[in-house]
């Protein structure tokens, strides 16, 4: 049995435009700066990263251009077998952390910090906001989607390369940024 607030027609939101300017005030960086694995053309339209990975690329397989990079990834929704979308894009994050700058995941659901709590390192292992408001995500026409049933979480990754003062630069950024938004942990 399909649990209804858990299903959706589409599983690919965007991210709307006051998310993006705290994430560009985090990283200290323009939109054209980012690197995006789970994007599409469609989608990034809106977004206007640097650099994009769309589906038929395949982010869960094909290597990542994200050296010294500022990584924004807003996963898809969804299994991909039996596995979570969201836990599988999760892994593969942590798996680039020796390139990246430094990363923001955002988590559709509250639900994934409960999730990847079976990966290594998990959500919970770092900073994140959970806004005070459910995230309002829009579609790829650019319009507001339907009202959200799920919190969100907005998760900050330092890269492993970066040096202590920089991470805690970026994490003063993010905390600043995110209180616009709702708490952060």
């Amino acid at each position: 049995m399909t649990n209804a607030k858990h299903s959706a027609k589409n599983s690919n939101w965007l991210t709307p435009p006051y998310v993006m300017d705290a994430v560009c005030q985090t990283f200290g960086c323009e939109r054209s700066e980012l690197f995006d694995p789970a994007s599409s053309e469609k989608a990034n339209e809106h977004l206007g990263a640097g650099t994009i990975l769309t589906p038929k690329q395949d982010a869960l397989t094909t290597s990542w251009d994200c050296k010294g990079r500022y990584v924004f990834l807003n996963p898809p929704g969804g299994k991909q077998g039996n596995k979570s979308l969201p836990v599988l894009f999760w892994q593969r994050l942590m798996d680039h952390r020796d390139l990246f700058k430094c990363a923001i995941f955002l988590a559709f659901s509250l639900e994934q910090l409960q999730t990847t709590q079976q990966c290594e390192p998990s959500i919970i292992d770092f900073d994140f906001c959970v806004p005070a408001k459910r995230i309002r995500f829009m579609t790829e026409d650019g319009n507001a989607g339907p009202s959200p049933t799920h919190a969100n979480a907005i998760v900050l990754v330092s890269g492993t390369g970066v040096n202590r003062t920089e991470q805690l630069k970026t994490r003063e950024r993010f905390h600043a940024a995110m209180l616009t938004l709702g708490a952060c942990i």
